[in-house]
Order: C-alpha cells, then sequence, then structure tokens
C-alpha cells in the first residue's frame, strides 16, 4: 500500500494515522525507549557545558553567550560525530 499523506502545514505534509498506526504495529515505538532518552541527555548535557564554557556573565541565574553559539555547537558535534557516531555514549 502507498503511504498516504494529510494535510500541509508549513508546507510540509503530514502523516495520516495510517503511518502512525503502522509505525505502532512494528512495535518500534517504545523500543529502546531508554536508550533515547538517554542519548538525548547527553546531548542536552553537551550543549550546555559548551555554553558554559563561553559565558561571561556573573550571575549565576543568566548565561550570556555569542549568538552564533549554537551553530558552532552543531559544527562541533557534527564533527565529533563523523569521527565517531558513538561518542555520546562514551562515558567522559
Amino acid at each position: 500500500m502507498v503511504a498516504q499523506f494529510g494535510t500541509v502545514i508549513a508546507g510540509r505534509p503530514v502523516i495520516t494515522d495510517y503511518i502512525v498506526e503502522s509505525v505502532r504495529n512494528l512495535g518500534i515505538e517504545a523500543s529502546g525507549l531508554e536508550e533515547r532518552k538517554s542519548f538525548a541527555l547527553k546531548i542536552a548535557q553537551d550543549l550546555f557545558n559548551f555554553m558554559t564554557s563561553f559565558s561571561t556573565s556573573t550571575n549565576s541565574s543568566m548565561m550570556v553567550v555569542p549568538t552564533n553559539l549554537l551553530d558552532r555547537w552543531m559544527e562541533r558535534f557534527e564533527s565529533k560525530y563523523r569521527r565517531d557516531p558513538n561518542f555520546m555514549m562514551k562515558n567522559n
């Protein structure tokens, strides 16, 4: 069966319930949930550590960082990922 698309929002097709239900039937919706959560937390921690290395604020409730910080972090992240796709899962 050909995948059906629903309405278009912001120029992107929205996948219908059929495809969502197919994913659920494959059992991949919940599989690896803890691993994905752990990976996401490691990425967030990496971003936070990168941000704090640039912080120039003395106020502990605020952080002042360069405006291109996210671009720089993404470049760094992609470079590390190219060298080792599993780098985030290693203990530092």
